[in-house]
C-alpha cells in the first residue's frame, strides 16, 4: 500500500518507510545470512533476535515487497534479498512434484546423537570457537567483524538459555567496511568472506535440520507462485518462471476437481479438504501474475475459470465473498474475512483479481463484482483502514 501511495502522491516518506524497513530486515538476524529466507518474526526492535521458524507465506510476500522496492530504487541490496529468498525456497521448500512446502520449525537438535533434545535456533547459531576452527584465526576475524560474532556470544540478557555463548549472524559491517578495517583490498576481502560463508553453509548443512512441515497448501502456494512469477520478470531469471509453472501445474493437476472446485491441502499423495476463499483468491492471483510474466494464455484461462468457480461458490449477492461455501456443515455461520494480517484477506486479494481481470478481458462481470465488494466493505475500511492495507492497495490500483 505504501509503495502504491507513494507512486500516486509522490510523497517520498511513504517510499522511504518501506525501503528503510526492508533494508533493516535484510541486514538483521531475522534474515538467514547464510542460507537465505526470513524467519517468522523478530523479538526485538532491531530485527536481530528472531523466532527461527520459516513460513512459506512470509517468503512469498517479502519477495514481492523486495522486488517492488527494487523496481523503484534499483538498489541491488533489495534485489539480492529477493533472489536469496527465492533460491532458498527452490532449494529447501520445494517438493519434487513442484509444490511448495509450508514451513520449517524453529527448533532442532544441537547434537545428531540426541535427536530428541531440541532447542530453538540450534541449526542457525554459532560459537566463536566453531568459527575459528572452521576458518582459521585470520579469516574468522574478518568474518566475525562482518557478521557481529563475539567471543562470548552476541545475544545479551537473553532469556533463552540455548543462545548462551552463541552468535546470531547479522550484518554488523559492510564488506567495504570490513576490508577497510583490516586494511585489505575490497575484492580480496569479498572473496575471502564469500569463501567463509560457503564453508559455514556446507558445515551447517550437516547439522540436524529443523522439522519440515511438508504439507502443500493451495493458498500459500498461490502466494509463492506470484513471487516466483514476479521474480522471473523483474530479475530476468527464467529459472523462477519455471518454478512457478511447475507449482501451478502441480496444483491444477492435484487440487483442481472435475467440477472446477479446488481442494485445500496435499500431503504424501493425499489431496483433501474443500478449498476456502483464500485458496481460490491466492491461486488465481498467482495464475494472473504467471500469465503477465510469461505471456502464456493458459494461465489466464485457468485464473478466469477459478475466479468464476469462486464466485459461484462463495460470492454474496449483497457484495463480497464468504470464507467458505454454504455446504460446509461444520460452520454455524458464514463469515467474510476482511483483515489483512500475516496473510492478506481473501476479499482484499479477490478485489485486485477482479479489477485486473476486468482490465485484461473487458468483461463487465468482474467490475460489477468488484464494485459490490467495495460497497460491502466500505464501512469497515472507513472505520479501520490500517487493518486492511491490501484492500487499500487494490483501491489504489483502481484510482
Amino acid at each position: 500500500f505504501l509503495l502504491r501511495y507513494w507512486k500516486r502522491t509522490g510523497q517520498d516518506e511513504a517510499r522511504d518507510m518501506v525501503v528503510e524497513t526492508l533494508i533493516a530486515m535484510e541486514k538483521g538476524g531475522m534474515n538467514d545470512q547464510l542460507g537465505g529466507g526470513f524467519h517468522r518474526y523478530s523479538v526485538d526492535e532491531y530485527w536481530f533476535v528472531p523466532h527461527f521458524e520459516k513460513m512459506l507465506y512470509d517468503q512469498a510476500q517479502l519477495v514481492v515487497s523486495y522486488l517492488e522496492a527494487f523496481q523503484i530504487t534499483q538498489d541491488e541490496t533489495l534485489s539480492k534479498a529477493a533472489r536469496r529468498t527465492l533460491d532458498y525456497v527452490m532449494r529447501d521448500m520445494t517438493a519434487p512434484e513442484g509444490g511448495f512446502y509450508s514451513a520449517e520449525d524453529a527448533d532442532s537438535a544441537a547434537d545428531a546423537t540426541r535427536p530428541k533434545e531440541k532447542s530453538e535456533g540450534a541449526f542457525y547459531i554459532w560459537s566463536f570457537k566453531e568459527v575459528v576452527e572452521l576458518l582459521g584465526e585470520k579469516r574468522a576475524g574478518w568474518f566475525a567483524w562482518r557478521y557481529g560474532i563475539e567471543a562470548d556470544g552476541n545475544v545479551e540478557n537473553d532469556p533463552h538459555h540455548e543462545f548462551t555463548g552463541r552468535n546470531i549472524l547479522f550484518q554488523a559491517h559492510t564488506v567495504e567496511d570490513t576490508a577497510h578495517h583490516f586494511e585489505q583490498p575490497v575484492q580480496m576481502a569479498a572473496a575471502a568472506l564469500n569463501e567463509a560463508e560457503s564453508i559455514l553453509f556446507e558445515v551447517r548443512g550437516n547439522r540436524p535440520r529443523p522439522h519440515l512441515d511438508d504439507k502443500v497448501l493451495t493458498s500459500w502456494n498461490g502466494l509463492m507462485i506470484s513471487a516466483f512469477a514476479k521474480g522471473a520478470a523483474i530479475l530476468n531469471a527464467p529459472q523462477y518462471a519455471e518454478a512457478a509453472r511447475k507449482a501451478a501445474d502441480f496444483l491444477l493437476n492435484t487440487m483442481l476437481q472435475a467440477d472446477g472446485s479446488l481442494l485445500r491441502r496435499y500431503r504424501e499423495g493425499d489431496a483433501a479438504i474443500a478449498a476456502m476463499l483464500d485458496d481460490y483468491a491466492f491461486f488465481a492471483q498467482g495464475l494472473i501474475d504467471l500469465y503477465e510474466s510469461t505471456g502464456e494464455f493458459r494461465w489466464l484461462g485457468a485464473a478466469i475459470a477459478i475466479t468464476r468457480k469462486q464466485s459461484e461458490l462463495l460470492e454474496d449477492e449483497a457484495g463480497g465473498f464468504f470464507a467458505s461455501a454454504h455446504e460446509d456443515a461444520a460452520r454455524l455461520m458464514r463469515i467474510k474475512d476482511d483483515y489483512d494480517g500475516a496473510e492478506p484477506s481473501g476479499n482484499s486479494v479477490t478485489l485486485m483479481n477482479l479489477l485486473r481481470l476486468h482490465r485484461i478481458t473487458g468483461q463487465t462481470e468482474y467490475e460489477t463484482s468488484a464494485r459490490k465488494l467495495v460497497a460491502a466493505l466500505q464501512p469497515k475500511v472507513a472505520g479501520a483502514p490500517s487493518g486492511m492495507p491490501q484492500l487499500l492497495a487494490a483501491c489504489e490500483f483502481d484510482i
